[in-house]
């Protein structure tokens, strides 16, 4: 008997809706795209329902997470610039990877060459954003010359990442800085890759050049928003994924907390405000399995007041549903949330078709 009473519904035509509908979008735009799976730890059957919704390229930034999606019709990245060990494992579980190291490349070189493939390089640039790739014009064009004189490695293209670390946006000065490191390459490439769901209303709005020809896509497929200024995109699901939480307490308590306010685990005070008496409910969930950030009941009348690690705090004062201890509440899960969700062990997925 399975025990674990917090159930993850995951709708899978809304994930294949989602990802026919991105891959139209973009090529309207001549973009071709990577469906971005590490929010779902690349679980099979999501990967599965994408490949259905015309998806062909999968990326991740857990090598473990591709290895699952072996003998499956895709090609599969690995997001996350590699470490030097991982080259072995590279190798036998990704047909491309970012990278912006010589060391590394050298190491998956070696690994390629051992194993008798051959290995399909994404070189990464900084455009601003400080985190990953070369900042430096002259080591990127180092590292082509390396890539091609190898015997087991393919210069694939180049890419860069914005909105994410800085949350530099995307625009039409990033994106024709990063066309013109491509033809400065002088070499023939595949892939000019503008980034993540952040560009997609640069390439709506007409700014993306011609010759950028890329994104990397998880949140606008999974949760079907855009990155840049969190709209959700239209035409697209946003309730793919569905959490229902049993509620194990429901009582009526003050809103101020009672004494001397001390700190949490990150040092912070809370903030409390005291608006009376409430019907504050419990639900069976904390930060271990879920982002109270990026949450959102089903039922709008119910409030999210806080979480600790295992407890989930709401208030049921002005839900018209008399809710009871034992009800299973359901939640809306963004991004981050369903990340949480599938990288934890306490919470079944079932899957609707």
């Amino acid at each position: 008997m399975d025990c674990r009473e917090t159930i993850l519904n995951v709708d899978l035509q809304k994930l294949r809706d989602n990802a026919a509908h991105m891959i139209d979008l973009c090529a309207d735009h001549g973009v071709q795209i990577t469906g971005i799976t590490k929010g779902c730890c690349s679980d099979r059957g999501i990967v599965e329902a994408l490949i259905d919704g015309g998806i062909r390229s999968i990326g991740d930034s857990q090598i473990h997470n591709l290895q699952k999606l072996e003998g499956l019709d895709l090609e599969r990245w690995m997001i996350r610039i590699p470490a030097p060990q991982e080259a072995d494992a590279l190798i036998r579980y990704a047909e491309v990877s970012l990278q912006s190291e010589k060391v590394t490349l050298e190491a998956v070189n070696r690994a390629a060459r051992e194993l008798g493939k051959t290995h399909k390089v994404i070189l990464m640039v900084d455009l601003g954003d400080l985190r990953e790739g070369s900042f430096d014009k002259r080591e990127l064009l180092e590292q082509v010359s390396f890539v091609t004189d190898q015997s087991h490695l393919e210069l694939y293209g180049i890419g860069t990442n914005l909105g994410c670390f800085n949350f530099i946006r995307p625009d039409q000065e990033k994106m024709q800085a990063l066309l013109e490191l491509k033809n400065a390459i002088g070499e023939e490439i595949k892939i000019v890759s503008a980034g993540n769901s952040s560009g997609i209303n640069l390439m709506r709005s007409g700014g993306m050049p011609e010759g950028v020809n890329h994104l990397r896509l998880g949140e606008s497929i999974l949760v079907g928003r855009e990155r840049e200024t969190f709209t959700y995109l239209e035409g697209m699901h946003n309730d793919a994924f569905i959490l229902e939480v049993p509620l194990v307490e429901c009582k009526t308590k003050p809103s101020m907390p009672i004494g001397t306010i001390g700190r949490d685990s990150y040092g912070n005070s809370p903030k409390p405000v005291d608006i009376g008496e409430r019907k504050r409910g419990i639900l069976a969930i904390g930060k271990q399995l879920t982002d109270d950030q990026t949450i959102f009941p089903v039922d709008p009348k119910i409030q999210i007041v806080g979480s600790s690690s295992d407890h989930l705090i709401v208030d049921l004062s002005d839900c018209d549903i008399n809710y009871r201890v034992g009800d299973r509440i359901p939640i809306r899960l963004g991004y981050f949330a369903i990340m949480r969700a599938f990288t934890g062990a306490g919470i079944r997925v079932k899957y609707c078709n």
